[in-house]
C-alpha cells in the first residue's frame, strides 16, 4: 500500500521535460487524474520500480504560479511522505516545476533525512506529463553516504489529464 501511494505521488509529481519553457503560461487550472508508474531508485528502503497507480491532484494557478493539491489516496501518501500534499511552483508557457520539502523523517543509521520532491511538467491541450524526482535532504552523518541516502533518487512517471476546457 505504501509503495503504491509512493507510486501516484511520484507519478503526481513527476511530471516530464517541457516543450515550451518559455512565454506567458498557458492555463494549468482544473482537476487531474490518470496513472502513474514508478521507474528507477538508487535509494535504500523500500521501491517497486514498474509498480503503478492512478493518482489525482488539483492545480490551482495565479498567473504563473502553480500549487498542486493531491486528492484522495494520493494526497494520503504525499502526507505519509512528506507531511504535506501540496507543491508550489512556476509555470512558464506550457512547462511547470514545482517543489515540495518534506518535514517526515526518516533514518537509516545514524542518518536521518527528510525527502524533497521536485515536478517537471508540461501541458499539451488537457493532459499534463511528467516526472517527480525524490531527493534525500540529510544531516550529513557520515551513515548517510556509507548507506548510500546522500545523492540517491527514485522517480515517479505519470500522465494526467483533465475535464476538456
Amino acid at each position: 500500500m505504501h509503495e503504491r501511494i509512493a507510486l501516484a505521488f511520484v507519478a503526481l509529481f513527476s511530471l516530464g521535460c517541457g516543450s515550451s519553457e518559455s512565454g506567458p503560461p498557458l492555463d494549468f487550472s482544473g482537476q487531474y487524474t490518470g496513472p502513474s508508474i514508478n521507474g528507477m531508485s538508487n535509494c535504500p528502503g523500500s521501491w517497486t520500480t514498474g509498480a503503478m497507480a492512478n493518482g489525482a491532484v488539483n492545480l490551482v494557478q495565479s498567473g504563473s504560479d502553480i500549487q498542486f493539491q493531491a486528492q484522495g489516496d494520493t494526497s494520503l501518501v504525499f502526507f505519509i511522505v512528506f507531511g504535506s500534499n501540496s507543491f508550489t511552483g512556476k509555470a512558464t508557457g506550457s512547462h511547470v516545476d514545482a517543489v515540495i520539502v518534506g518535514s517526515v523523517a526518516s533514518m537509516q543509521g545514524a542518518c536521518t533525512y527528510t525527502w524533497k520532491g521536485t515536478v517537471a511538467a508540461d501541458l499539451e491541450g488537457d493532459t499534463l506529463s511528467g516526472r517527480l524526482t525524490y531527493t534525500p535532504n540529510t544531516n550529513g552523518h557520515a551513515d548517510c553516504d556509507t548507506l548510500k541516502v546522500t545523492g540517491c533518487t527514485r522517480v515517479t512517471d505519470f500522465t494526467y489529464t483533465r475535464p476538456a476546457q
